[in-house]
Parts: C-alpha cells; structure tokens; sequence
C-alpha cells in the first residue's frame, strides 16, 4: 500500500475533512499532518470518523496537545490513530547508551529512555516506529511502551520504557560467548514463533510494498536490474504472517525473565524470508569493525549464530542445506540493501556488490 502525507491547515472542520476526502485513494495510506491546525470541531471529528468507517487508512500526526486533549476526550482511538507534536528535549550531559545502525539511546531516568535517530534520517523513520510501536503492543507483542516523540533541534526520536537490567542478544553473546548456541537457538525459536502468527492487516502494511516503492524510486540500479527486481518480488509467494522488519540479534532484549522485542518501526506483514534477509546479511558481514560496534560480536561469531539460526528454524545441518538456502537469500538481500541506500543518505556503495551480485545490470 502506498503512503502520502497530506497537510490541513487552519480549522479542521466538516468541510475541510469533506475537501480532503475528495483526494484521497482507497490503495494508499496517509498521514494527515496537523502541524499547522489550530483547531477541531465535532463535525471535524466525526467527518474523520466517517472516513475510517468507509474503510479508508490514515492517521494524524503532529497534533498539538489541546487538540490531542479533545480527541482523548472525544475517544477516537477505536476509528484512527493521532501522534503529537515532538516534545524538546535537552541531552546535554547524558551518556549515549546504545548505537544501531540509525541511532543512539539514552537513559533519562530508572524507567525511561530515549531514542534518537541521526541528523541524516528523515523525520518520517521515527514517526513511523511511534506508530507501529504502539499498533504492535496494542496487537499483543511483547515490546517496550513507546511514549512522546522528541527532538533536540536537530535529531528526531521518541521516548520509550526503560526495561531494567536489560541486554540485547547481541550483547549477552558479547558477554557469554559460551552460551552463543542458546541465544542463537532461542532467537530462531522467537521468530519462528512471531512468523507463525496472522497479522491485523489493517494495522499494519505489506512489507513487499515497502520494498517495490524502494525499488521503483531509488535511482542508484539500471532499468535492467529495477525490472528483474520488480519481477522477483512479484515472484514471492505473499502470506498475511507478522514479520519484524529488521530481524536481528539486537533487536531482542532480555532482563532474564523477559524477552521483549525492540526497534519496531518496520514491523508488517509478509513472507518471513522477507524478515530473515536483514538477519542473513549482517551475519555474512565482512566488515569486522562495522560488526563489532553494532553487534559486540566478532564476523566469526555472527555466522556461528546463523549457523544455528538456520538449524533451528529450517532444520538445515547439512553444508549442502546451508548452501542452498544461501542461494535462496540473496536476492532477498539486495532487496532489502536497495531499501536501505532509499532511507540513509551516507555513503554504502559496499551494499552494491550484493545488488550486481543478485541482480546484474
């Protein structure tokens, strides 16, 4: 399904909803942003009411606080969603936490921490986490309470509930290299669980959408390698199962009694081989520093997690069966690095071999 943002302005009331519902699409989902309304009616919120009942998808996003307490009031929630203005924050004098790929975490307080994407992601990244964060806990998965978006000025992120004496996998690996069989095992275990699970459809997006839009826009492949891409991913069968969007070892995090699922803002729906391409490539990663810094693990000890990933989940212990599905892989893979170098304005012309590798040009 595709996605488009759309602007209000002023007062949101019956006719305005009214004109705004004259250009929308019933195959595309939106984010009707008001930054710039001032204020909400009845007859405003019931036309928003009405555009939910007729099937179509959208959420608000940069609602002001009054506005946000009228729709609370108003008890809105069960026909769309709304996400408020970001809040500033000032992170002078806190200790950055954790680092991914995107981001960097601090702790404010015992029970709360903050996420903030870098300065080159756009603002759309974490307001997507917001929304699927909170779709996905109220779906039933077992993940931190999001809370307010933020901003510093110049980064964009949002706040989150600090789980206690946590630690990703990657890190627990990090420090008990002799239990990596474990923790590779039962991460294989939990995805497989999550993937056996059917998606509300409704709540969440098609993960291969996601992919197509990436592929249709990104101008760094040759009309050759976009055509045989597009081919391939009308290729795969499609599935109504949740997948977690960026599936790795740093995205499960444990207290010891709980395993909570982290870094939700591409959660969908869709074939898991999808989900698994991420957790393919960083684990034949054969950049060791890169790996090091956002995994805590060498290169050598990312496949051995893979290695038993894979005997886990697909039952494969033969190097004839690993074999095959690395073939299998790869054109997942540089999918998924065409998505990447669509979203992170850096340079990652390394994730090109893998594109020419799958897709020649």
């Amino acid at each position: 399904m595709k996605q488009k943002i759309l602007a209000l302005n002023g007062r949101a009331g019956e006719a305005e909803i009214n004109k705004l519902e004259m250009s929308v699409a019933a195959d595309t989902a939106y984010m009707l942003d008001f930054n710039d309304v001032e204020d909400i009616d009845f007859t405003g919120i019931r036309a928003l009411i009405r555009l939910s009942q007729k099937g179509l998808k959208f959420q608000l996003i940069n609602v002001s606080d009054a506005i946000g307490s009228i729709l609370d009031t108003a008890g809105v929630s069960r026909f769309f969603t709304y996400v408020h203005k970001p809040a500033f924050i000032d992170l002078t004098g806190y200790e950055v936490t954790g680092e991914s790929f995107m981001a960097k975490t601090y702790n404010l307080s015992d029970n709360l921490m903050v996420k903030m994407y870098n300065d080159d992601v756009p603002t759309m990244v974490p307001l997507k986490e917001k929304m699927t964060a909170r779709a996905a806990l109220m779906f039933g998965l077992n993940t931190p309470i999001s809370g307010r978006l933020m901003t510093d000025g110049k980064r964009f992120g949002l706040s989150f509930e600090r789980i206690q004496g946590k630690r990703s996998f990657a890190r627990a690996i990090s420090q008990e290299p002799d239990r990596l069989e474990h923790y590779a095992r039962r991460f294989a275990q939990m995805a497989k669980e999550l993937h056996s699970r059917q998606c509300d459809t409704t709540m969440f997006g098609e993960r291969s959408e996601t992919y197509r839009n990436a592929v249709l826009e990104f101008h760094g492949i040759s009309d050759s390698q976009r055509e045989k891409m597009l081919a391939f991913i009308d290729s795969v069968p499609k599935t109504t199962t949740c997948i977690h969007g960026d599936l790795h070892i740093g995205n499960v995090i444990t207290n010891g009694k709980d395993e909570l699922w982290i870094d939700l803002g591409d959660f969908s729906y869709g074939n898991p081989m999808w989900d698994m391409a991420m957790l393919y490539f960083q684990s034949h990663n054969p950049n060791e520093e890169m790996v090091m810094d956002l995994y805590h693990i060498s290169c050598a000890q990312f496949r051995q997690v893979w290695d038993y990933y894979v005997e886990e989940y697909f039952g494969a212990v033969t190097a004839q069966a690993k074999s095959d599905l690395d073939s299998r892989f790869l054109p997942f893979v540089a999918i998924q690095m065409v998505y990447l170098l669509s979203i992170v304005e850096k340079d990652m012309s390394f994730l090109f071999e893998t594109i020419n590798k799958a897709f020649p040009a």
